[in-house]
């Protein structure tokens, strides 16, 4: 499996699914989408096609990691994904056995409480 495959599994896995009109990188790249119908305030656009911003022809989507909101369509995260898929799948079976306990430890929680006997 090569990198660009490694990365569009977390993608698929992470990202949002959320469409923005606009989406500020935690590098600080700006990338927006001018044509995708939205509300702008006054400015606004003309402001974003005067600075570095990079306009999309879609609508602009976040990935989520280790607690971080990144743009999908900047590189910088990729390096990250790179390490977290070495790591999930080098602890796969470890990762199984922490959801196993995870799964446990909230069924005693359900099992703690008493329902009536008619819903």
């Amino acid at each position: 499996m090569n990198k660009k495959e490694k990365i569009e599994i977390i993608e698929h896995a992470f990202r949002s699914g959320i469409g923005h009109s606009r989406c500020q990188c935690v590098c600080g790249n700006m990338f927006y989408n001018s044509n995708g119908g939205w509300d702008w305030e006054d400015g606004e656009l003309e402001e974003l096609e005067k600075s570095n911003a990079i306009n999309l022809d879609y609508t602009v989507d976040t990935i989520m990691l280790e607690g971080k909101e990144y743009c999908v369509d900047c590189d910088c995260w990729h390096d990250k994904a790179l390490n977290i898929f070495a790591f999930l799948i080098s602890h796969n079976h470890q990762i199984v056995d922490l959801f196993l306990d995870y799964k446990k430890y909230k069924q005693q929680e359900v099992d703690i409480i008493e329902l009536p006997d008619k819903i």
